[in-house]
């Protein structure tokens, strides 16, 4: 199954039912009108012990970020088409990722590749 069949580029001022308090005009070109694309850091495909599948969407966001309106704003819209979607959505920042856990990560994920592929020479 493609994922994108499910959850394709879509007009979110469309899909979201509740639109009280949403500012979209922040998401559009000033002088055309024309929409930004909105998009979600991760949505996360998972298989259920009864093998169903279950998606869960991620928003990678500075926790600094979280202090600007606008930033607020765009997550709230995300948040709400999620809802929508009847999928889990939550924010994720740097205090919630374990340092440690991170740089094992990256140490084996760049072993996977030869050095030429990752750019050196």
């Amino acid at each position: 199954m493609d994922i994108r069949e499910h959850y394709p580029l879509f007009n979110c001022e469309e899909v979201i039912q509740n639109k009280a308090g949403l500012n979209f005009d922040l998401f559009k070109d000033k002088d055309t009108g024309t929409p930004y694309i909105l998009s979600t850091s991760f949505l996360i495909t998972l298989k259920k012990t009864d093998g169903k599948i279950a998606y869960v969407a991620r928003s990678l966001k500075a926790d600094c970020e979280l202090e600007r309106k606008t930033a607020l704003e765009r997550l709230e819209i995300e948040r709400r088409y999620w809802q929508s979607q009847n999928i889990d959505w939550a924010i994720v920042t740097q205090k919630e990722i374990p340092v440690v856990k991170a740089k094992n990560i990256e140490w084996i994920h760049s072993s996977l590749f030869p050095a030429d592929e990752r750019g050196f020479t």
